[in-house]
């Protein structure tokens, strides 16, 4: 269903000292897309891939339960806009982490200039 497990190694927390802050998880950025590093690819990831991608969760009945569907929408629109690079499935992944942390990030700026 698209879930991937992958061994990654253990990071040293250091001292057991309560006081101390937890060790923070990496978080997928734009950096970790599978993307060339010039400006036309970055550029058409805002402009084209995440505008089609929304666009397409927002014309499904249930917008909110469009998980399970996920993988193939990104597939055809990723098809759609970079018809030169193809992903596997844990890119795949990838893409649909990063869209979703964008959101999240956004919608919270926009509740914030709301307040």
């Amino acid at each position: 269903m698209g879930v991937t497990v992958r061994t990654v190694a253990m990071k040293n927390l250091g001292s057991q000292d309560p006081r101390q802050k937890g060790v923070q998880k990496p978080r997928a950025t734009l950096m970790d897309l599978p993307l060339p590093r010039t400006g036309r690819y970055l550029q058409n990831w805002h402009k084209k891939f995440v505008p089609l991608l929304l666009s397409w969760a927002g014309s499904q009945a249930d917008p909110f339960g469009t998980n399970g569907r996920i993988d193939s929408a990104v597939t055809s629109v990723w098809k759609h806009v970079y018809p030169d690079i193809s992903i596997d499935d844990a890119q795949k992944d990838t893409v649909v982490v990063v869209v979703s942390l964008l959101l999240v990030i956004e919608s919270r700026a926009l509740i914030q200039s709301l307040c």
